[in-house]
Parts: C-alpha cells; structure tokens; sequence
C-alpha cells in the first residue's frame, strides 16, 4: 500500500472526490478531515491574494510539510503547491501558473528555481487534469525532464443516473458563480431572441444573484422564462433539481483552465454549447456533443501558456462592461439549431455519454494516476 499525503487545506470538490476515489494500492490521507472543509461556493481564489502573501504562501505557508504529518507516508500530492520537503512528492497542475499561485511576475522571477525543483529527484511526477495543462507545462519549460514526468489524469467524474423529467419545452441551463466572465451576458440576450422565434423555450440561470446588475438583470427578472436560482446547490442537488431539469447546458466561458461544470454536464447527458477555452474542447467536442464558440477573451496564448495581456485585467468587469456580438450571434444560431431539432439534442446527448465513459471514466482514471502514485515502489 502506498500511503499518500495530499496536502492543503481546503479542497474543492474535484480534490475531495479524488481523495475519496483513490487508485487501487493508494491510501491518502489529508492535513484537515474533509467533513470540516469548506463548501465549493464558499472557497476563495488564491489569484486574488496580494503579490507578498503569494511568496509567502509558496517558501512558507503550504510548501514545507513538518515531520510529523510525513510519518508513515510515502509521497506527497500537492494540488499545485512547489513542495520544498527533501521528499518524494507529485504535483497536480492546471495550468503551468498554478506553480507560482497564478502570479505571472512570480511565475518569471521563480522559473529557474521552480524547473530545478521540477527536474530534482524529488519530484516524482507532474499531474495534469487536462491535455492543454501538459501542454502549458511542456511550452512553458521546454526542458525534456521535466516533459517526461508529465502525465495527463483527468478529474474524477461519477457517471450519473439523471432521471430527466419531461417537457414539451425546450429547457437551456447556465450554471456559474461568476455571471458576467462565463458569458452570461451574452446567454441572457441570445435566449431572448430564440424565444421570439421558438415560444416556449425556457433558461434557468444558477449563479451569485447579487453581482446581477444594470440592464441584464432586468432582462433576468422581468422574464417569465427565465429562472433564476442561487449557486449554492451541493452536487446531488444539482442533479436532482436542476440537470434532470434541462435540455441544453450553454456556458460560453471567458476564463477557465478546465470547468468540472462541463463534466457534470456530459454526466447528465446534455448538449454543451461552450467557448474554445484552455481544456474546454477536451470536454466540447464541436459538432459532436455540441459546439464550440472562439472565445472573445485570449486568457492564454496559441501555445497554452497564460497571455500576459489579459492575465492582470479585471475580465469580469470587462465582460461586464462591453458587450461581444459575435459571441451572441453564435448562441443564437445555435441554441436556435437544438432548440429545433429534437434529433440533433438527442444524438448530441448520446454523444456526450460516449465521451465521458471513453476519455474521462474512472477506470482509466485511477491506471493513470495510480502508475503515477505507485511508480519506484512496486
């Protein structure tokens, strides 16, 4: 049995189920009981945290494990924290600026520091949740080691029985906390025109209700076919009340490095209608379980890495702020093609059944991060 120290503190629900889900051989064991963690929706971001904090978080806070939390352990996994132990660990990577708590200044100062400790015999393994996260690490070092030690593991996703309940409407969904920077906006006034031309079509909006402003929430409140809820939902209420209730997922995100959103949704076998955002066409296959949208924001480069042009800017002010015309002539188009063609939902829904038990079911899943977790002690 290899016995493994995920470190931190607070872990959203993907880490939390990945704890929960270990390889077969793996035991984790965790610094806090994941009964005392936070909710999802009551976590913070840490790319929020000022610029010393963020040094001091990664040579001080989360990056040295003391001895007696290592007794009895073989490795440590680190949810992106640079472990500085003399120690076998492997670290978990969304995109390569998770290393420097997604601080590009950090990220540049620390590249030499952060590749040797990369290249060390200490670390084990690099972890990416996604193909465009092993991209971002391998574009960014450019060093053949370290491009070696990458493995691609996605998150851990449960196939969900969702008993859909039946309507002779057309039911679109929106879930995110952040409305403006997941292109809600754009959401709200797309279904608005489809529903003048298919009536009867419905949009639940999940999200945080009081970053609602101006003209756009007025669009929300004064439509009778538009629902809006608060996202403060767990996962089984999501599938109970809200997935089972929907047709089509539209989310044209702005800023994401995966979006386990997107998963849940291919569990409940929904049509996605998605931006081409980072990892977000692993997930959206365009024409096949859905269609991908070019995002109006270029969070990261052609080559994965994070574009330095966009990275410090308020993107949910802009998004805000400006509105992204072709984003919602796209949507219309499209919310109006499934809105329409019964077949096209169905076949799109079954395509995103298929995907999920091909490329992200859990069998494959634990193999590839348990040869991870497992390598130099069978």
């Amino acid at each position: 049995m290899t016995v493994v120290l995920f470190t931190g503190r607070e872990h959203r629900v993907r880490r939390r189920e990945t704890i929960l889900n270990p390889p077969q051989g793996v035991e984790f064991r965790t610094l806090q009981s994941l009964e005392s963690m936070k909710k999802d929706y009551q976590l913070t971001n840490v790319r929020g945290n000022p610029f010393v904090e963020k040094i001091k978080s990664l040579f001080f806070y989360n990056n040295r494990i003391s001895r007696k939390n290592l007794k009895g352990v073989d490795l440590i996994y680190s949810p992106g924290f640079l472990v500085l132990n003399r120690f076998p660990f492997v670290v978990e990577i969304d995109n390569v600026a998770v290393l420097a708590y997604y601080n590009l200044t950090l990220l540049r100062l620390l590249k030499p520091f952060i590749r040797w400790r990369l290249k060390s015999k200490w670390c084990e393994g690099i972890v990416c949740i996604s193909e465009a996260a092993r991209n971002s690490v391998v574009n960014f070092f450019k060093n053949d080691e370290i491009s070696k030690k990458c493995s691609v593991v996605y998150p851990f996703v449960q196939q969900e029985t969702v008993t859909k309940s039946k309507s002779d409407k057309v039911r679109f969904l929106f879930i995110s906390s952040n409305f403006y920077l997941k292109g809600g906006k754009e959401v709200v006034d797309a279904f608005l025109e489809v529903e003048k031309l298919v009536p009867g079509v419905t949009l639940m909006i999940l999200t945080k209700t009081a970053e609602l402003t101006g003209e756009t929430k007025v669009k929300i409140t004064s439509s009778k076919s538009i629902v809006l809820r608060e996202a403060n939902l767990d996962k089984a209420a999501l599938f109970r009340d809200v997935y089972s209730n929907a047709d089509v997922f539209v989310l044209p995100t702005y800023q994401d490095s995966f979006g386990m959103v997107y998963l849940e949704a291919l569990s409940a076998g929904l049509p996605v209608i998605a931006t081409d955002m980072f990892a977000v066409p692993e997930m959206v296959i365009d024409g096949k379980n859905g269609f991908v949208c070019k995002s109006p924001i270029s969070y990261f480069t052609d080559e994965f890495l994070p574009n330095k042009n966009w990275w410090t800017k308020d993107k949910a002010a802009y998004a805000r702020e400006h509105s992204f015309g072709f984003v919602k002539d796209f949507l219309v188009k499209k919310m109006l093609n499934l809105a329409k063609d019964a077949k096209l939902r169905q076949k799109m829904s079954e395509e995103s059944i298929k995907l999920l038990k091909e490329r992200f079911n859990d069998e494959l899943r634990k193999e590839s991060l348990g040869a991870v977790l497992r390598m130099n002690r069978l």
